[in-house]
């Protein structure tokens, strides 16, 4: 097993326990709260991995006599490569049809009450939940994945009801390799040659229908910054971005540059982020890379 085999097992599987840490949330206060006044709760986890902490929460909250919803997104029609857990396609689509080989895999005990249900999709395009109909949506390790990170979030504040809340790790720095001006190295908004702060931008977003807050918090003890956007829903309304157009043409995969054979500074993506005028804080190691650059264009 190589070292980006490991890093994905380990990713895959996270605990809940794990999960709140990176997040800073409480997910088993704020659900127990929810169910104080309601029998039924729907639960999305968005990059769910193996769907782990969806069958933590299921025997958690066994004994309650409410019904729990919940629902893992896979945000790729396809496997990993690095994965030794989702080794081909074949495994992958097992695990979608029957979720009971991710508690057998992980031995985790099963009550069989609420069984989470698994199902891939491309998560900046369309999530097939209905509107207004998920009380809270939690996501760890896959923003920084997303193409369409701002579609991304439409189409969550699109599925939260009223109350529901989400709450979505955007991304994770390393500050002394990344520009300290940038909050979100992967989600880059721009209006002409200038860049604009990302995080104040979306939480200018808040008004009656939502209310949208960033905190930067140390990423579960490794060092590194990670920042949590909250949102929680006061309509029954979507939030809309009429303002940015996403900018394809700027916009590419950084894990080019992490899984390229060539030397960081020769690659194409990075000479694309010199271009933009990055300017990086020590020496490159392709381990900093990953994930995708979303590049928006705010309009006049």
């Amino acid at each position: 097993m190589n070292k980006e085999q490991i890093r994905s097992h380990k990713s895959l599987s996270r605990s809940l326990q794990t999960i709140m840490s990176i997040l800073d949330f409480d997910l088993k206060k704020e659900i127990a709260k929810k169910l104080k006044t309601n029998k039924e709760i729907t639960i999305v986890d968005i990059g769910c991995g193996v769907g782990r902490s969806l069958w933590e929460l299921s025997n958690i909250f066994s004994e309650s006599e409410v019904h729990m919803n919940l629902f893992g997104v896979f945000y790729s029609a396809k496997p990993n490569p690095n994965s030794i857990f989702f080794a081909n396609q074949k495994r992958y689509e097992e695990v979608l049809k029957n979720p009971l080989i991710v508690a057998n895999e992980f031995n985790i005990q099963t009550k069989n009450k609420d069984i989470p249900k698994l199902f891939n999709t491309d998560a900046c395009k369309y999530l097939p939940i209905k509107s207004n109909s998920v009380d809270l949506i939690y996501s760890t390790n896959a923003f920084h994945f997303f193409a369409d990170k701002i579609n991304a979030i439409k189409e969550m504040s699109r599925i939260l009801k009223t109350n529901g809340i989400a709450i979505i790790n955007i991304d994770r720095t390393d500050d002394d390799f990344w520009p300290d001006n940038l909050h979100f190295p992967r989600l880059c908004i721009h209006r002409e040659h200038k860049i604009i702060d990302a995080k104040k931008f979306l939480q200018s977003k808040s008004g009656a229908d939502f209310t949208i807050s960033i905190k930067k918090v140390d990423s579960y003890g490794t060092g590194k910054n990670s920042y949590i956007l909250k949102m929680r829903k006061h309509q029954k309304k979507t939030l809309t971005f009429p303002e940015l157009s996403f900018d394809k043409k700027e916009s590419f995969s950084l894990d080019n540059i992490r899984f390229s054979e060539q030397n960081c500074e020769d690659t194409i993506e990075y000479k694309r982020l010199i271009a933009m005028g990055t300017v990086f804080g020590k020496k490159t190691n392709k381990e900093n890379f990953g994930g995708y650059l979303s590049t928006y264009k705010l309009k006049e």
